[in-house]
């Protein structure tokens, strides 16, 4: 889905909720039901998916639904999983999320759009990453538009979290809230990297076993296309031979938008694949596949700083990336790897890997705190111990 459209639905929920205001306000709440949500209301990802599934599993007792206006994903999961799915199209379905206590979400998008959506009632934004590069009231060259809808928004939730007590100011920038609104936890996701799927990969692509796996995860650019292996020394064969001699297989990460215009001169070359949204929308669940991640300014690396493996930097535009975009730290301190810019110091990096000359494993672990405070596999029991002590203090 493209961007103006994400922004046309955003605009929509929030003139929906605004007509449906003073329901909003007075309605009676139940304690007992907790309503999920994600991206514009159409996808089930990010953290919202992981405590979701958590709880249906442990608190069957409570009424647990996720609300999922794209209608055949809704229906696929419900076979899948049971029926906890919902859209928001009929006002019975409008006014049974109005009445939860509890919303969860990854976006600033929740169940139903309006203004003043947390009161009285519990609204959590668990997001889906570490803010590393500038987001909210922090975006360069912000319209006023923009401005007014992060201000307004901001009244919509209860909670914001936070993996570590080092982000909380950057937090607080985020939309200008207060630290109060800040809970420090793990991401509910991260907890799905340490249930290994060891075969997952020879399985699905048929690649030789006790191999060394590499995942290609650049991030997305919204005035441009990602440049793959942007390198002016980049050889096709050279790296085709490199990867058949030392066994190593790399899958390809991009954003959903830009699967389809992989070069496929790229696709044809032996030891590369394409890990696609189709094969899984969360690659989380897979990082522990890898022994080695590629990428230039996404967060995937911090999230991949939990499993203490070698990462690669290719930040070849970043003096137009940190123009346009920013980051919320310095860049060039703040990530453990090898900051490569040409296609021979790329391989002799793999080399230096390969032959477990590993020079960043101090910085990792030192920067795995800085980002991931809270790094522990019981995310999900935390936060819904967390959510739960909340309600209960409710009178």
């Amino acid at each position: 889905m493209n961007i103006d459209k994400y922004k046309k639905i955003r605009l929509y929920l929030m003139i929906l909720g605004i007509v449906f205001l003073p329901i909003v306000l007075f309605i009676p709440r139940k304690k007992n039901r907790i309503i999920f949500s994600s991206t514009s209301n159409l996808r089930y990802n990010y953290n919202s998916k992981y405590l979701f599934e958590y709880f249906i599993k442990k608190y069957p007792e409570m009424e647990i639904k996720y609300v999922l206006n794209d209608l055949v994903l809704k229906e696929k999961l419900r076979i899948e999983i049971g029926d906890y799915f919902l859209d928001t199209f009929s006002l019975k379905n409008i006014i049974y999320c109005l009445r939860a206590s509890t919303w969860v979400t990854s976006s600033l998008e929740t169940p139903i759009g309006g203004i003043f959506l947390s009161y009285k009632r519990l609204v959590i934004h668990l997001g889906h990453g570490v803010p590393l590069k500038n987001i909210g009231l922090m975006e360069k060259n912000i319209s006023f538009l923009k401005k007014v809808y992060y201000r307004i928004v901001r009244y919509n939730f209860t909670y914001f979290l936070s993996t570590s007590n080092k982000f909380i100011k950057i937090w607080t920038k985020f939309l200008d809230i207060s630290e109060k609104k800040i809970i420090v936890a793990g991401q509910p996701r991260n907890d799905s990297i340490y249930q290994l799927k060891k075969d997952f990969l020879i399985d699905k692509f048929k690649i030789k076993e006790n191999g060394i796996n590499v995942l290609y995860a650049p991030t997305w650019r919204q005035w441009s296309e990602t440049k793959l292996f942007p390198f002016e020394d980049f050889e096709y064969s050279k790296l085709e031979n490199f990867l058949s001699n030392n066994n190593i297989s790399i899958f390809l990460r991009v954003h959903p938008s830009f699967e389809n215009k992989v070069e496929s001169k790229l696709l044809k070359i032996k030891g590369i694949y394409l890990f696609d949204s189709k094969i899984a929308e969360d690659i989380t669940e897979y990082l522990s596949c890898f022994n080695i991640l590629i990428t230039d300014y996404s967060s995937i690396f911090i999230d991949f700083l939990l499993l203490d493996r070698p990462i690669i930097f290719f930040p070849y535009d970043y003096e137009e990336y940190e123009s346009k975009i920013g980051f919320t730290i310095n860049y060039n301190d703040y990530t453990p790897g090898n900051k490569t810019y040409s296609f021979e110091s790329f391989l002799l990096e793999l080399e230096k890997i390969l032959n477990r000359n590993d020079t960043y494993k101090k910085a990792r672990k030192k920067l795995n705190n800085f980002y991931n405070g809270c790094k522990t596999d019981k995310n999900c029991k935390l936060l819904s111990e967390f959510i739960l002590k909340k309600l209960g203090e409710e009178k």
